[in-house]
């Protein structure tokens, strides 16, 4: 199975070049549709707001508004997102223990919030799971395949491209999930939107192989997912 590049190294570019990983996804401020302003988020926050809460996180995280960064308050904003439901929230909290921003680095307690965010239904959480449980971490969490699929069909059923890649390959070349039919209904999901060689090469093979009957059942599986 190929590797990819882990959410943890585009995370840490962010980081490291003083942008959000949520500015990347969306090149507008998530702070200015939330907040009029610095006061408008402590408003906002102080009230529970939990988007306020991830502004306001944001802002003392990376200095924005004029606000001098301060790391304390940042992950103590992080938290009340995250206590108030909000994934990315989570996730973050995750980021800032697996690299120690501002905190002793605990990547036992990274994890955990990995799998809060996970729970909680962000995608990029999901999938950077089914990576770890695909091929092991440290002594942290050991391989197990079938964590690896769960993870992966969560994120793929939102629409997560690199889960819905990574399970037609994993169903197509495990020993003990091997499933002809899963692996090729989430490669003709994945293909309708990018063109990879490898996948493309997997989907004309089993075109050529699986029946009519098979192929319906794919067809089926693809609309269960859509529905």
């Amino acid at each position: 199975m190929l590797s990819r590049p882990s959410l943890i190294f585009t995370t840490l570019l962010c980081f490291a070049n003083n942008v959000s990983a949520e500015s990347i996804k969306d090149p507008r401020s998530f702070i200015d549709p939330v907040c009029e302003g610095i006061k408008s988020c402590q408003d906002q926050a102080s009230k529970g707001d939990k988007y306020a809460q991830f502004a306001l996180a944001e802002i003392h995280a990376f200095g924005k508004l004029d606000v001098p960064k301060d790391e304390e308050k940042a992950l103590f904003w992080f938290q009340k997102s995250s206590q108030s439901g909000y994934a990315p929230a989570s996730y973050a909290i995750g980021q800032i223990y697996a690299f120690g921003r501002g905190v002793i680095k605990d990547e036992i307690k990274s994890i955990e919030y990995y799998k809060l965010a996970a729970d909680q239904g962000h995608a990029d959480s999901q999938s950077l799971l089914g990576d770890l449980y695909l091929e092991g971490y440290k002594k942290i969490i050991k391989q197990d395949e079938h964590l690896a699929i769960k993870y992966y069909e969560m994120a793929a059923r939102q629409g997560h491209f690199d889960s819905q890649y990574y399970l037609s390959l994993l169903y197509f070349n495990s020993k003990d999930y091997k499933d002809n039919i899963k692996s090729y209904a989430w490669a003709k999901i994945y293909l309708e939107y990018l063109k990879e060689p490898e996948l493309l090469e997997i989907f004309s093979k089993l075109e050529k192989q699986l029946p009519s009957s098979e192929k319906q059942k794919a067809d089926l599986f693809i609309k269960s997912i859509r529905e």
